[in-house]
């Protein structure tokens, strides 16, 4: 019922894990549309975990900007901001 798309894909040089700074989410069912974007604006934190595993695990803290189009039942809206996402490769 969802699809996420991923774009301008880049690699961190820490970890050597790519990342997508771009996602695109979208959904059509049950009466509702919903389109959202979060574009990726800086790197705010990132770091390797504390060893639990034989494999290295990272998490990282973004901000970005977002735009979102919603229709519930034929009413529509339209929300853009600035928020924060994170990421983690466990």
């Amino acid at each position: 019922m969802m699809t996420a798309d991923f774009a301008d894909i880049v690699r961190d040089e820490t970890s050597g894990k790519d990342y997508a700074k771009t996602l695109n989410i979208a959904a059509d069912a049950k009466g509702v549309k919903l389109q959202l974007n979060v574009k990726t604006t800086r790197e705010i934190e990132s770091m390797e975990l504390p060893r639990v595993t034989d494999w290295k695990q990272y998490y990282y803290r973004f901000l970005a900007d977002y735009d979102m189009k919603i229709e519930i039942d034929g009413q529509k809206d339209r929300v853009k901001g600035e928020m924060l996402h994170e990421l983690m490769f466990l």
